[in-house]
């Protein structure tokens, strides 16, 4: 790998860039072995990146991945404290990177990045109330089990803390305590 810079990370407010194609100075992203070289190169930025840190993985300019190189190299990402994000995929790395998700029985985040801010933020393998449950935090910016419980009374507020819980353990939320609450919010936010 070429262009191995440590100034190559961005860190605002709680998220990290990762340019990809600046770090690793290739368009195309193939096999195991790179992949896992990659992942000392990451581990270090994100290592003072603060408390749940976004993460994002900008793969402008990467032309393609292949499903064994992303999980060798980011699915450590879903293990630890953070929030990773996939950002300015083209429709080609983004079908190898959904393929490698589903393999790991991953959900994930998908967006865009222009301008240093992140956009358009998207969960991909989220279906039925887990979809439902994110949507509604997207709409309010933050929520707690009591406010969903406010908007529909039908679920009762242990049930909107499980679901909220398994978004934030999917690495979907952020979450923090607020007095004897626990609030959760998307990463866009």
């Amino acid at each position: 790998m070429t262009g191995r810079r440590s100034d190559c990370y961005h860190h605002r407010l709680m998220m990290t860039f990762v340019p990809l194609r600046e770090i690793t100075g290739q368009a195309i992203l193939a096999g195991r072995l790179p992949g896992q070289a990659l992942r000392p190169l990451l581990e270090r930025p994100l290592s003072g990146a603060g408390e749940q840190p976004v993460v994002v993985l900008d793969f402008s300019g990467i032309d393609y991945i292949t499903a064994s190189y992303f999980l060798a190299a980011f699915t450590w990402l879903w293990e630890r404290e953070v929030i990773p994000v996939i950002a300015n995929a083209s429709p080609e790395v983004r079908e190898e990177v959904e393929l490698a998700l589903r393999a790991a029985n991953l959900k994930a985040l998908f967006g865009i990045v222009s301008d240093g801010r992140l956009s358009e933020v998207t969960p991909f393998n989220l279906e039925g109330i887990e979809a439902e449950t994110y949507d509604k935090v997207r709409r309010l910016g933050t929520a707690t089990a009591s406010e969903l419980h406010s908007l529909d009374r039908t679920i009762q507020p242990n049930a909107w803390s499980n679901r909220l819980a398994l978004l934030y353990r999917y690495r979907l939320l952020r979450r923090e305590s607020v007095g004897r609450q626990l609030a959760y919010s998307v990463c866009e936010r």
